[in-house]
């Protein structure tokens, strides 16, 4: 049995792969806050090994890692990424200075560790005019971006100088079911099923969407894949669609509308200026034999069906400050 120890598992990616990781009856260890919301996984957790941690005490860190001896660890953990997420200081803290932590802890006491994987963000490259690829000079314009940055630059580091077995993932807009309110897809699908008005800023920004699905399938292939530690790998579509595009497909296959109302400046984020904002996966097809197999249209039909399903989940508007 294969031992995973995953952070952020509370949060939407990190809560789906330990889904994942349990229903191939994997060895589950989750780091968890005293106050992670754990609406995503409450079902689950008889299933997994829960460790209540301090991710700003190294020295307890160390010691679990010491006790759990993982071969595989999957660093979700993240904050900031929210619009409600805005405290400069816990952006740092979190993205930084924890990371250092589980990155210095690993290297001196995970004797039997096969593959440190680290999820980065797409913010960390900042505008760009063409397709982003993974040797672009990053230049983020938001707090979140930037600490992201230096935590990919902290996994260089690690794995050049001390031959730790990382790598980077920088996820694009990643959507699916277990999605919290505040997120563009779930926004429009839960005002279909109940019947509200849709509030949204512009419909002009565009993005590079990915299905859960296929981030889950990145992330196997990620552990599994000889030979490219220090790699930094993007995790996007290759496409991109406008949020105007998005309103009009999804009402489209669901054959159901809701009224929008447009100009709410409290829904515009600083990153919507980031536009065309694409992945370029070439490197990503290449060294890890990966590419999305949701096309857009079918992605969105099986969150759609999740939600229309679950609405006894999802429904008690969930929102999870730092998972």
């Amino acid at each position: 049995m294969t031992k995973f120890l995953i952070t952020g598992a509370s949060g939407f990616v990190g809560a789906n792969f330990v889904r994942a990781l349990v229903k191939k009856e994997n060895d589950v260890t989750v780091f968890l806050r005293n106050n992670s919301n754990l609406w995503r996984i409450i079902d689950i957790l008889p299933q997994v090994n829960v460790k209540i941690i301090d991710m700003k005490n190294i020295n307890e860190i160390k010691t679990s890692l010491n006790e759990i001896n993982p071969e595989y660890i999957f660093h979700f953990a993240v904050y900031g990424s929210h619009p409600f997420q805005k405290d400069v200081s816990d952006i740092f803290q979190t993205n930084i200075v924890n990371s250092f932590n589980l990155m210095f802890s690993a290297a001196n006491v995970c004797d039997n560790l096969k593959r440190f994987i680290n999820i980065g963000a797409s913010t960390e490259y900042g505008p760009k005019l063409k397709p982003m690829k993974e040797d672009d000079f990053t230049e983020p314009i938001t707090f979140e971006g930037i600490s992201k940055s230096m935590q990919t630059n902290l996994v260089q580091f690690f794995a050049k100088n001390l031959k730790l077995p990382i790598l980077t993932l920088r996820l694009f807009s990643v959507y699916g079911p277990y999605e919290q309110p505040g997120r563009l897809i779930s926004d429009i699908i839960t005002a279909i099923i109940k019947n509200r008005i849709l509030k949204l800023s512009t419909p002009l920004p565009r993005r590079d969407f990915i299905f859960i699905d296929d981030v889950i399938s990145a992330l196997e292939k990620a552990y599994k894949t000889p030979n490219i530690d220090g790699h930094i790998f993007n995790i996007g579509s290759g496409e991109d669609h406008s949020v105007g595009d998005v309103v009009d497909l999804i009402f489209k296959l669901t054959k159901k509308k809701t009224e929008i109302s447009w100009g709410h400046e409290d829904k515009k984020r600083e990153f919507d200026k980031m536009t065309p904002w694409i992945a370029n996966i070439e490197k990503t097809k290449q060294l890890l034999n990966w590419k999305p197999n949701f096309s857009f249209k079918e992605g969105l039909m099986q969150t759609y069906e999740w939600y229309l399903n679950n609405q006894q989940i999802w429904d008690k508007n969930p929102i999870t400050v730092n998972p």
